[in-house]
Formats: structure tokens, sequence, C-alpha cells
């Protein structure tokens, strides 16, 4: 950033697949975001946890042990409203009760394979 400055907003980014987190993030620092991208739900909170910045999760619904639904509602349940969600899926089942109350936090849900230039004008929606 010019002059030294600390970026003031970051995305991060949530997936099991690591070359989609890569992706993802490579994609979001050529257009001029921060990103970070972790590969589970632990270490997604413990970043959340740590960085005031973090203005965006860009999630994957489906993972082993927590799932994005569980990243959602921990997140909330941090009292961090100023975070918003995008999830990424390819499997998004609005049978399920808990996965509908995570939904009504989200600014859009993508299906996967993704579609970088849909996720970047997302993303520059969300961020403005």
């Amino acid at each position: 950033m010019p002059g030294g400055q600390e970026p003031q907003h970051t995305i991060l980014v949530v997936d099991d697949e690591e070359l989609i987190v890569q992706e993802i993030v490579e994609a979001l620092e050529f257009e001029g975001f921060e990103a970070i991208g972790v590969v589970d739900v632990d270490s997604a909170l413990a970043v959340v946890s740590d960085q005031d910045s973090i203005r965006l999760i860009i999630t994957d619904l489906r993972m082993p042990g927590k799932s994005g639904t569980d990243l959602i509602h921990s997140v909330k349940g941090m009292n961090k409203h100023d975070i918003s969600f995008i999830v990424i899926s390819g499997h998004i089942d609005l049978a399920s009760e808990n996965q509908n109350e995570a939904l009504k936090h989200l600014k859009c849900i993508l299906r996967k394979p993704i579609n970088i230039d849909l996720l970047l004008d997302q993303v520059r929606e969300t961020m403005s």
C-alpha cells in the first residue's frame, strides 16, 4: 500500500481444496485486494479472532470436519457483524434448517466450478 499504510479491509478465503484457495487469493490480490487463504474452519476462526481487518469471508459450505455453515454461525456468534459472506459450493442443501439459518447472512451463493469474473464482481460490490 502507498505510504506504508495497512490495508483497511481483508478478504478471507476458506476452502478445503488448496488449489481453489490459491486461485481465488491470487485473483483477489491481482485486483488489488488484501486476501488470506486457509483450508479449514478452525484456521479461519483463528484469523477472524486475530485480524480486525476481515470484512468479507468467501467460504465453501462442505468441508471435512466443520462446515462453512459452522463458520458463519461461529463468526456471527463472535459479534463480528461487519463481516459479509460469499458462499462457493457445488452442494447446497436448502432443506437443511441449520444451513438455511446461516444462508440468511450471505451476500450471494456461487456454484462450483467458480467463475472468477463473477466472483470478483460480487467481491467488488460487497467491498464498495
